[in-house]
């Protein structure tokens, strides 16, 4: 586990490890919301209960983009061939 986060209502742990991020409930069974080999997506923060902000180097070169909690969606690019690296 590389980091992890509490959802703003407090009912879920947002946990991210080797690249991938998983939602984990409270009460239930964890859920992951990345499904990528090859592809890492780190730094995530909560923009609202149903969306996230994260970095991911889908494209090839580091990006923020937008991912929803339900883990049904592929990440949305927000940015476009930065030249500079996110941390």
């Amino acid at each position: 586990m590389t980091s992890f986060a509490l959802s703003p209502a407090g009912d879920e742990i947002l946990v991210e490890a080797r690249g991938e991020l998983v939602m984990v409930p409270v009460d239930g069974t964890a859920r992951r919301l990345t499904r990528t080999s090859g592809v890492r997506e780190w730094g995530a923060t909560f923009v609202t209960e149903d969306e996230l902000l994260i970095i991911t180097d889908r494209s090839g070169e580091q990006q923020l983009a937008l991912l929803s909690t339900s883990g049904d969606e592929s990440p949305m690019g927000l940015t476009d061939l930065l030249d500079k690296w996110i941390y």
